[in-house]
């Protein structure tokens, strides 16, 4: 036990500390109220069972707390109106209010109450999922880069899928009476909770700085796009679906729109005079593709080229990269892969041969 009562102690003390240096940051609120609750939900914990001290029994209230907070996290690094959440979101701690009243008036909820506050995390995990793959729909719809698209966030949720998986076991061998298996069990759920809480707090500032989010108006835009093509621009007769294809293209072509890592839909609509609704069904119904796949499409042709008419090598592969109007790396490498067959490296060996 003082192993655990250890982990539990470094837990709330580093929990703590971290919500402490991220709270000005308005935008993290729900990190901030995250971190408050697993760092009270641990000092509990370790002066009922490492000190004797007899404090009310307030865990439920903890555990109710962590799926509503995970998601509405979630929420504020996706959208650019970090306010647009408004006063509904008390609705989602509705249930951690009215958890302490109900369990002094019904005994038996000491023996449910963890299952239903696991049930409680695993449905708000299931919408943070849902969340950040609508994200990434939207995103590959409406902009041209891909430099932070949450995959941080979904594989630190998937760890803590697995977190909950341990915790579970815990309390299904602590019902059983096994000790030494859920002391086991105990101090692998809390070492991975502080991996987690380092880990989320640094992206997330990294996120908020460097990331603005989508908006509302792009995630309607993209939700409208999954209807069919045809059943879409329906309203609209007179539209030339041909010719907006070709003035698009000349535009991208001619003032090499697709060179701006930046490029939005709403910037190349600008352009040609359409809105971003109608260039967004033209790319998708005519070129069956996204628009981030549209504008990489013509950076990795360019890259090509640079690669071609560089045979000295004088600049490097990520000089080029750049010069494409790629940001990331791995998304650059993805792109020209799925384009050409071969990696940037394999195909300048190509143009030597």
């Amino acid at each position: 036990m003082p192993v655990i009562i250890l982990a539990q102690s470094v837990l709330a003390v580093m929990s703590m500390v971290v919500a402490f240096a991220i709270f000005r940051r308005t935008i993290l609120w729900p990190l901030t109220g995250f971190l408050v609750a697993l760092s009270g939900h641990m000092l509990v914990n370790v002066l009922n069972e490492g000190y004797g001290i007899t404090v009310p029994s307030i865990t439920p209230l903890f555990s109710f707390l962590y799926g509503p907070l995970i998601y509405l996290f979630v929420s504020k690094l996706i959208y650019v109106e970090k306010d647009s959440l408004g006063w509904s979101v008390l609705l989602h701690f509705l249930p951690s209010i009215l958890i302490l009243p109900v369990r002094f008036f019904l005994p038996s909820f000491e023996q449910f109450g963890p299952f239903l506050a696991l049930l409680s995390i695993c449905v708000y995990f299931a919408l943070s999922f849902r969340a950040i793959h609508r994200f990434h729909y939207v995103l590959h719809n409406t902009r041209s880069t891909d430099t932070d698209n949450l995959v941080w966030l979904r594989n630190l949720l998937l760890l803590m899928c697995i977190v909950g998986i341990f915790e579970l076991a815990r309390a299904l061998l602590s019902s059983l009476s096994l000790q030494i298996p859920r002391e086991v069990t105990y101090l692998l759920v809390n070492l991975s909770l502080l991996f987690f809480v380092c880990a989320i707090a640094i992206k997330a500032i990294q996120h908020i700085e460097f990331f603005e989010g989508i908006s509302v108006q792009d995630a309607a835009l993209s939700d409208s796009l999954q209807s069919q093509a045809s059943a879409t621009y329906a309203y609209t007769p007179n539209f030339d679906i041909a010719q907006a294809l070709l003035d698009v293209k000349q535009a991208i072509e001619q003032q090499q729109l697709y060179l701006n890592s930046d490029v939005t839909l709403a910037d190349v609509a600008k352009r040609v005079g359409y809105s971003p609704r109608e260039v967004s069904i033209v790319i998708n119904s005519q070129l069956q593709c996204n628009f981030s796949e549209f504008i990489n499409s013509y950076r990795i042709d360019y890259a090509c080229d640079l690669l071609t008419q560089d045979k000295l090598k004088e600049n490097s592969v990520l000089e080029i990269m750049h010069r494409s109007g790629f940001n990331s790396k791995a998304a650059f490498y993805q792109a020209f892969k799925k384009r050409t067959g071969l990696t940037p490296n394999q195909y300048r060996k190509t143009i030597e041969t």
